[in-house]
């Protein structure tokens, strides 16, 4: 298992073993939990730009974050198991940080 894996299974089971602890000791236990699944989707490109230009991201720097995230385009390609392919057409990417990369998050 990576390293990330082995570190969220770590925290997992902290949390648990404070909420029984809590439980055990008879006191209130609550918890908020929000689904992030589909957030980095979300990212609107002009207002992340904006906001980086507020926190002093400028010139050279912002023209090639911008240059990054805009003008991207995505297919699907569906592989079945009798071995066909098939491809979608190529869409241009409006919003939404590109995924598995390593800016994704910070640009969150």
């Amino acid at each position: 298992m990576n390293s990330m894996v082995l570190e969220a299974m770590h925290r997992l089971k902290k949390l648990t073993n404070n909420i029984l602890k809590a439980l055990d000791n008879k006191c209130l236990v609550g918890g908020i939990f929000c689904d992030l699944t589909k957030a980095f989707d979300c990212v609107d490109y002009d207002i992340l730009l904006e906001k980086l230009e507020y926190y002093g991201i400028r010139g050279s720097a912002h023209n090639l974050i911008k240059s990054y995230l805009k003008d991207r385009y995505q297919t699907v390609v569906i592989k079945n198991k009798s071995f066909y392919t098939y491809y979608s057409g190529w869409n241009k990417v409006t919003r939404g940080v590109p995924q598995g990369s390593e800016l994704g998050p910070l640009f969150f």
